[in-house]
């Protein structure tokens, strides 16, 4: 290590001893009180007499109250101040804002202006400097094109469109349109409408085929339909020939329970006397009460050649089957009641 080198070494350890040395001086040192040098109690003592007396005290707490208020005017003055700045700051960024706008618009008129000669520029086809009632109509018909969702307004998306179409259409990739590249643009453009045109012919073509098919699936329902009427009604009038027939049966059944019920009653009704009775239909007489009149009927062939005697006036009623057709002592207006076989 050189000379130098040490001496710098010890100059700094020096240099740190004399800094520690001083620290540690002051920091020993006694307060105010005790160096006589009087502190706070001091600068309350107004008399000077060695004591702190209550009107001192009070007024000590107002000077400090003063203070506080001093302070706190100071610091409503601070803060007024401070608003003040902030208001003036917001005036002044409201004022760039509105310089900003301004230049936006300022900018955007320049482009609007800029747009506006390069649409001149381009519409001007025979570059007279004036756009014509022909050129006019022709840039008419370019932005109706366009427009392709006809709301009125090129959006950016329809303008990419365009130029994309205009970069198809320019074959030999000079930036120009000629009439040669328009001609055969209109000519792509008029076989692309003669393909939609023949696309939509067949289209309505299979949507009239749909439409016949479902005319006649339609036609066929009906019918079935018609048909189900006609098997409905067909069964309805079944069932009202069946309901006219059980009508008549009940009503031929209720006849011969009426019937039969009446003949059980002129049988019940009939006369007492003997009687007698003749082979098929005969009238017999016989004693009975107030000496009746009885009938009677025989029926031969129908009951194998036995005959059936009646008779009335009697108080009981029978009837006699007699052998071969000959009419019974009895029939009806015999003596006893009922059927004898």
């Amino acid at each position: 290590m050189s000379n130098a080198a040490k001496l710098f070494l010890i100059t700094i350890c020096l240099m740190l001893f004399m800094s520690c040395s001083v620290s540690l001086s002051f920091a020993q040192q006694p307060g105010p009180g005790a160096q006589k040098r009087g502190g706070p109690a001091k600068r309350m003592d107004r008399n000077k007499d060695g004591a702190v007396d209550n009107t001192e005290t009070q007024r000590a707490k107002e000077i400090r109250g003063q203070r506080e208020n001093r302070m706190d005017k100071r610091e409503d003055v601070m803060d007024r101040r401070e608003d003040i700045r902030d208001r003036r700051e917001d005036r002044m960024d409201k004022k760039e804002d509105v310089m900003d706008r301004r230049e936006d618009m300022r900018d955007r008129r320049e482009d609007r202006m800029d747009k506006r000669e390069d649409m001149r520029d381009r519409l001007d086809l025979n570059n007279d400097g004036t756009v014509d009632q022909h050129e006019r109509q022709r840039a008419k018909a370019i932005r109706d094109r366009m427009d392709q969702n006809n709301d009125g307004v090129i959006d950016d998306t329809e303008r990419q469109q365009a130029q994309e179409i205009r970069g198809r259409m320019d074959q030999n990739n000079d930036g120009v349109i000629d009439d040669t590249e328009r001609q055969r643009a209109k000519e792509i453009r008029d076989q692309r409408e003669d393909r939609m045109d023949k696309k939509e012919d067949i289209m309505d073509h299979r949507e009239d085929v749909r439409d016949r098919r479902e005319d006649r699936m339609d036609r066929k329902e009906d019918i079935l339909d018609r048909k189900e009427d006609m098997r409905d009604r067909r069964e309805d009038v079944r069932d009202r020939r069946e309901d006219v027939r059980d009508r008549q049966e009940n009503k031929m059944d209720r006849k011969e329970t009426t019937r039969e019920n009446q003949r059980e009653k002129r049988d019940a009704g009939s006369g007492q006397g003997p009687g007698y009775g003749r082979s098929g239909l005969r009238e017999g007489r016989g004693p009975g009460n107030d000496q009746g009149l009885h009938r009677g009927q025989e029926q031969g062939v129908r009951d194998q050649g036995r005959g059936v005697g009646q008779g009335k006036g009697g108080p009981a009623g029978g009837q006699q089957r007699s052998p071969a057709g000959q009419g019974g002592p009895g029939g009806r207006g015999g003596a006893g009641g009922g059927r004898k076989k």
